[in-house]
């Protein structure tokens, strides 16, 4: 298959002290992960560029959305990683 896709996404959150405890794990467990961020404070910023809405980007309560990629092979692994922070999430 030419297009196959290698990484599927297994979780996504909006906490950065979480994701550093989980990328820890996965990288004990040896689990080849991807990370995307997406990252609202620069997203609200380029759209107030003319600055009619100061208020945008200096609100606190902007999140950045974190996204873990794995691959296929090691999803169940990663899953069980993932269980241990249920409560945190």
């Amino acid at each position: 298959m030419l297009f196959r896709k290698k990484y599927i996404e297994i979780f996504l959150m909006v906490s950065n002290s979480v994701l550093l405890k989980i990328e820890n794990d996965l990288k004990e467990e040896k689990i080849e992960y991807k990370l995307k961020i997406m990252n609202n404070h620069i997203r609200l910023s380029l759209n107030n560029l003319d600055g009619c809405c100061v208020s945008l980007n200096r609100d606190m309560n902007i999140k950045n959305y974190y996204k873990i990629l794995i691959k296929k092979s090691d999803e169940e692994l990663a899953r069980k990683i993932l269980l241990k922070y249920k409560s945190l999430i």
